[in-house]
């Protein structure tokens, strides 16, 4: 297990989708008063092969981007790609580009749910944007969303709870600790 050079707090959230409205809420609050550096969104990189899966956490991880992103100079994610050891799992590298592919896909289909919205309602230029949108991106952004292209800096980084393989994240953890 790797030893930390400088200590930092840790928050653990649940992932479950009935008690994610409480992370969303501590998220705002935090950035509002400057004292969040990170946010470490762990997946289980065995599981991204399963299509069900893998939309859920890129769902999640779409909501958590809107967040960090909303800020100047965003809030970092780490994307924990967790039992990395395992032959089933999508290395870090494949997994940042299949979130992007998945990002850009929901990103158009709540654009096209809103846009259907906005078609129904009597005066379709004056619909309202519901609260909960907002665009991923850059504003007026229209083409293929990149992670790079966000306020929020997005790293991916393999590796395992199970067999101690957390040297990476930990120095995540305390580069953002380090330089807040």
């Amino acid at each position: 297990m790797a030893e930390t050079t400088k200590p930092f707090v840790l928050i653990d959230t649940p992932g479950h989708q009935k008690l994610r409205h409480g992370m969303f809420d501590a998220l705002r609050v935090a950035q509002a008063a400057r004292t969040i550096q990170g946010v470490v969104f762990v997946v289980d990189a065995s599981a991204m092969t399963n299509g069900d899966s893998f939309r859920q956490a890129a769902e999640y991880l779409y909501d958590v981007l809107l967040v960090t992103n909303g800020v100047r100079g965003g809030t970092d994610v780490l994307i924990a790609a967790n039992k990395s050891e395992l032959f089933t799992a999508v290395p870090a590298k494949r997994l940042r580009s299949l979130f992007e592919t998945e990002l850009n896909t929901i990103r158009e289909m709540r654009a096209r749910s809103l846009g259907q919205t906005a078609l129904q309602s009597e005066k379709a230029d004056e619909a309202p944007v519901p609260d909960n949108y907002r665009w991923l991106g850059k504003p007026g952004e229209t083409g293929p969303l990149r992670l790079v292209d966000l306020e929020t800096e997005v790293t991916v980084l393999d590796g395992s709870v199970e067999t101690g393989k957390v040297d990476g994240w930990v120095s995540w953890m305390e580069e953002r600790a380090a330089n807040p």
